[in-house]
């Protein structure tokens, strides 16, 4: 038996009645009778170890059998065999150790040929429990190694990460006091954070209003743990304070946390040391977050979005119940959004998984048990990761590295007092207040365009209006550029707004909408009988963020101008029909209108519609007009009729004829005669 174990067990022997004991160069297992002080013995001879760099845990002895029996009960195989005896010829432990584990990784249980489950230097079947049982004799081992060295590390570390989240955090809280004014932010994000951290102003306020409560809050918490371990005489680190680059994230850190350089004493302390940073956190958020709201002024203006993942936050019952308590009026003041924080801090870390707080709470309430809580929880945080909030699914995996499995402490018989018990009870309410689902949720940018009509007519040299309506269906207050794109040459396009800042349908529809009016006027020489499109694009200044990519909102209105002929002529003959007297005829006036946008000359014509037209006769004035723009020429028909049969009708067609730069324009136009008879025309009237 080595020497230092020699002298542990003279040292246990005052305290306990010692029945075996089974040991290698590294650690040695003393198994003891069960005894009324067993607990307080235990705690007063694990100090009196420690203080010899000596590291001893408590646990409850399971009866099993012995590694050598079941070898020999295994070896069945030639191969098993052939390991059996490297394992008795061995000599260093080292080498017997790792044949035993080869042994059993080759090896079936012989009941029900489960593969054998091995942990910790125990060897059991996971299906029939072969080769384990509990003990019925109550008996104890208190298994004593050395004390791992712990190096004095330098604070170097931690100073710096704490002047680079005070950074990060005061970058992050300038931008949302910048927010928070409703300043005019860049046109990116990069240009946004420049303005907010080289405006002295913006970068006083965040660093009052948003890094200094923040920090504070996740400060007090560690400072929760580092306090209470102290107590416990638990060695452990000062805060790592972890930043994160603005745009990144919009918290500018992902929190701190402490390293315990040994392992816990007993449940007590495990318990004491898990609560101690969420409840500290919790009594600095709650005035945190009160005191935002009061500093929470109304606002008169319509708040425009920024650049970059602007983000909803979900109220959690109690900061629900904190902003009901106090009724802000207005936006979000950074103060109150620190307070969130702390809140959100308080539930991630009471969640019972691994080694967050709520996992060392667990595991001082539940023992052994607490593992498939942990497991329950970060399944659930893996399938709402998946479905509902990719963060969650993140974190679970993060846990899962770190370590799913929370280690015992020293001393894992020692029971928790009633007073613990509903402190436990407590942080379940605490994490049931704090917790939200979706703790940051991007909003949801979007648009719609009314267009009343979207084609219209046009002369050269003409302009046409339309109006359409930009509407902000999104969930946020957002800006929408107006730009029109490519337009022939020569042409004009004049928009009344090139961008419109606009409330959510949602919460605002007075002021969620916008009138554009637009105005396209077509050069002298637009080429006539042609159609041109024109489009104007509006396009959301900000992208809606989804889990792998971004979408901008976008619409484009597409016009179609149909350009007329700057050439146009009118004929206007009698509705009715023209009634010719026998005794006199009838003289008719035609108008000829120029409805174009240039002068020109018309030459008039008029014939008879019917090849055998004998009988009737025609003549006609200004056989020739000079017309100006949207005037008219006057044209007199005589027509007369003799010899032909009384009733007879007869169809006149005029014509008026120009001939323009871009090619002769007929007009036609038709008169209806109708010859009648002495005594036969008031009978036709």
């Amino acid at each position: 038996m080595l020497k230092w174990i020699q002298d542990i067990k003279k040292i246990l022997e005052k305290y306990f009645t010692i029945t075996n004991i089974e040991s290698d160069h590294s650690a040695a297992a003393f198994f003891v009778k069960d005894d009324p002080k067993l607990i307080e013995s235990f705690e007063e001879m694990r100090l009196l170890l420690k203080e010899m760099d000596f590291l001893a845990a408590l646990r409850r002895e399971e009866s099993r059998a012995s590694v050598k029996e079941m070898i020999i009960q295994l070896a069945i195989t030639p191969q098993l065999k052939e390991i059996q005896k490297r394992i008795e010829d061995a000599r260093e432990p080292e080498v017997r150790r790792a044949w035993i584990d080869r042994f059993f990784e080759l090896s079936s249980c012989p009941q029900c040929e489960s593969n054998l489950f091995m942990s910790q230097g125990e060897i059991s079947c996971p299906s029939c429990n072969w080769g384990a049982t509990t003990k019925d004799d109550g008996g104890f081992v208190i298994v004593v190694s050395r004390l791992p060295r712990i190096t004095p590390r330098s604070v170097q570390v931690n100073i710096t990460l704490l002047i680079l989240t005070i950074i990060t955090t005061t970058i992050t809280g300038s931008m949302l006091w910048m927010g928070y004014q409703n300043e005019s932010f860049g046109d990116s994000f990069m240009e946004t954070m420049i303005i907010a951290t080289t405006t002295p102003g913006f970068v006083a306020m965040g660093a009052l209003f948003f890094s200094l409560p923040l920090m504070i809050i996740l400060g007090t918490h560690e400072l929760g743990h580092y306090f209470m371990s102290k107590h416990y005489g638990v060695n452990a680190s000062l805060p790592f304070f972890i930043p994160i680059p603005p745009g990144v994230s919009v918290l500018g850190t992902m929190g701190a946390f402490i390293s315990m350089r040994e392992p816990m004493p007993n449940k007590k302390a495990l318990f004491d040391i898990g609560i101690a940073g969420p409840i500290a956190g919790l009594i600095m958020a709650i005035p945190v977050t009160i005191i935002g709201f009061l500093l929470t002024e109304p606002v008169d203006h319509v708040y425009v979005a920024g650049h970059g993942p602007n983000v909803a936050i979900g109220f959690p019952l109690l900061y629900e119940l904190l902003y009901r308590l106090v009724t802000p009026d207005g936006g979000l003041h950074p103060t109150a959004f620190a307070g969130w924080v702390g809140l959100f801090v308080t539930a991630l870390n009471l969640l019972p998984a691994g080694q967050l707080d709520g996992g060392h709470v667990a595991r001082a309430l539940m023992g052994e048990r607490s593992k498939y809580l942990s497991y329950t929880t970060l399944t659930i945080m893996i399938i709402v990761g998946t479905f509902l909030y990719p963060a969650w699914l993140i974190l679970g995996i993060l846990i899962m590295v770190i370590g799913a499995y929370h280690p015992p402490p020293l001393n894992d018989l020692a029971d928790l007092d009633m007073k613990r018990k509903a402190m436990g009870v407590f942080s379940i309410v605490l994490l049931v207040l704090c917790f939200t689902p979706q703790p940051l949720v991007p909003l949801e940018y979007d648009l719609n365009v009314l267009t009343p009509e979207t084609e219209a007519d046009i002369n050269p040299n003409g302009t046409v209006i339309f109006t359409f309506f930009v509407e902000n269906t999104g969930q946020i207050n957002n800006t929408y550029d107006i730009t029109s794109g490519t337009i022939p040459p020569n042409w004009n396009l004049t928009l009344s707004r090139d961008n419109v800042s606009l409330e959510p349908k949602d919460d605002e529809p007075e002021h969620s909408k916008a009138e554009i009016v637009v105005s396209i006027k077509a050069p002298l020489n637009a080429t006539p009988l042609t159609d041109v499109l024109i489009k104007i694009e509006v396009t959301s200044q900000n992208a809606s963020s989804g889990t792998f990519s971004s979408n901008t909102p976008k619409e484009t209105i597409t016009y179609m101008i149909h350009v007329k002929d700057p050439y146009d002529l009118l004929i206007v003959t009698p509705d009715q029909e023209v009634i010719i007297p026998s005794d006199s005829g009838n003289t008719t006036r035609v108008t000829v209108w120029n409805k174009g946008l240039l002068s020109l000359e018309a030459r008039i014509f008029a014939f008879f519609g019917d090849e055998n037209s004998t009988g009737w006769d025609l003549t006609m004035t200004n056989t020739s007009l000079s017309l100006e723009p949207e005037t008219a020429g006057i044209v007199d028909l005589n027509i007369t009729a003799q010899g032909i049969e009384n009733g007879t009708s007869m169809v006149i067609t005029i014509i008026a004829m120009s001939t323009t730069p871009l090619g002769e324009i007929l007009e036609y136009g038709m008169i209806s005669a109708v010859y009648l008879e002495e005594g036969d025309e008031e009978g036709r009237n």
